[in-house]
């Protein structure tokens, strides 16, 4: 069965503040966005450098939004433990076509939480038709609160529990209690393809399944 592949999430800190920040403030300052400073002129001395060169994660991202060098600061905000930091040297190594070095700095935003992080990982598995590995990252991203990762979660663990049973039942455990996808949806499918310890699971859980 041929499955929609997904895209990379290419998003800029700005594009995530305007759409996370501006939305809680009612749109208010969305005019006022780091995007119309891009590019211009940095006075030395410039406060957000201060407070990025001190140690502020959350300046180097807003720094990197106005300087003509945003992989550098964005390197920066990531060894200072910022997840976006992470996810958007990646982004910006993977739109330069260095797919390498972009897994990388995903695989430490994915691992400080960063759903944008964790879909991108999911995507390039999904696309080197490693679902096993997909399923996983689409799982943690959807469990960050990315709705497109928990459809691509679906889509991609009806094709997984379909035929690596093994792979299936124990993702499923894993997620069992948590509000990823559906650990009840692998478990039935597995279970109707025949798969024995997926039908006990269901069996000890009460549900009823359809397939067995």
């Amino acid at each position: 069965m041929n499955m929609p592949q997904n895209n990379i999430h290419l998003f800029s800190t700005s594009f995530r503040w305007c759409i996370g920040g501006c939305l809680a403030m009612a749109l208010a300052g969305c005019g006022n966005s780091t995007e119309e400073t891009a590019g211009l002129p940095l006075p030395a001395g410039d406060p957000l450098m201060i407070q990025c060169d001190g140690g502020d994660a959350a300046a180097c991202l807003q720094f990197a939004d106005r300087s003509d060098d945003a992989l550098y600061w964005n390197k920066k905000a990531c060894r200072l433990g910022s997840s976006v930091g992470c996810a958007n040297v990646g982004n910006q190594y993977y739109a330069d076509g260095k797919a390498g070095e972009a897994v990388s700095f995903w695989e430490m935003g994915c691992s400080l939480k960063d759903s944008v992080a964790c879909t991108n990982l999911g995507v390039q598995h999904q696309q080197a038709g490693e679902n096993v590995s997909a399923l996983q990252y689409f799982g943690q991203s959807c469990l960050l609160g990315d709705g497109s990762a928990c459809v691509s979660w679906k889509n991609v663990a009806g094709q997984v529990c379909s035929s690596d049973f093994d792979s299936c039942y124990n993702i499923a455990v894993s997620y069992d209690g948590k509000s990823v996808g559906d650990d009840v949806f692998m478990q039935t499918t597995a279970c109707s393809s025949g798969y024995q310890p997926s039908c006990d699971w269901l069996k000890q859980k009460g549900i009823e399944n359809a397939g067995s």
